[in-house]
């Protein structure tokens, strides 16, 4: 197993098939057109990351599309989610007889800048957020994730102060403690979702899933 994914799963359920992978900028001549060839690179080396974790369930020969919002389309029976920054992905896919949906997020430690912190916390997460940018770079990573995963379920597009989470770092996870009206949610569901979180060097790998009570 990847030493990433060994990792990840030891907070992570062993019900989500996780894959990573990476590109090495310095070997690869990207040409005049640098910005656009990095996004293609990051693109299909997600489209291909997806691919493994299908296999790992069994699943071959599923091309992963994208809809209208740029989404990835996966098969019927399954939930997935793609994230890729900085030429690193990480990818999950679940049975959707386990999961109503799940979204991940990849963000690098050293990206978040202190002016951006007011634009993505909600007023109940000032006090928690501070001026503290690992915990701003989280707490985006987690909001990220969580867009991710409630787009397939509510086809609500969200802004950063639309939820307010709470990190429980005891246990590299969070809690929704708020949504917006426009979400449809009501406040009794919002344990019903999970958020976990940990840092690999210097890059923060989250999941926010719904598992179904089976």
């Amino acid at each position: 197993m990847n030493p990433i994914c060994k990792q990840l799963y030891t907070i992570f359920s062993k019900k989500i098939s996780l894959a990573v992978d990476s590109v090495d900028w310095a070997s690869i001549d990207l040409g005049p057109c640098a910005g656009a060839s990095k996004r293609a690179i990051e693109h299909s080396l997600g489209r291909n990351c997806a691919l493994k974790a299908l296999a790992a369930m069994g699943i071959e020969g599923f091309s992963i599309g994208s809809g209208v919002n740029g989404e990835p389309i996966w098969p019927a029976d399954i939930v997935g989610s793609i994230s890729h920054s900085k030429g690193y992905c990480f990818i999950a896919a679940a049975r959707a007889v386990d999961f109503s949906s799940l979204g991940v997020d990849i963000e690098h430690f050293n990206r978040m800048k202190s002016r951006s912190i007011d634009r993505i916390t909600h007023s109940l997460e000032s006090a928690m957020v501070g001026e503290d940018l690992e915990i701003a770079t989280i707490l985006f990573s987690l909001k990220e994730a969580f867009y991710k995963a409630q787009f397939p379920l509510f086809k609500t597009q969200l802004n950063f102060k639309d939820i307010a989470l709470k990190l429980i770092p005891e246990s590299q996870s969070a809690e929704l403690i708020w949504a917006t009206p426009n979400l449809e949610m009501n406040p009794e569901d919002y344990k019903n979702w999970k958020f976990n979180y940990t840092r690999i060097e210097n890059r923060c790998y989250v999941l926010s899933h719904c598992p179904k009570s089976n």
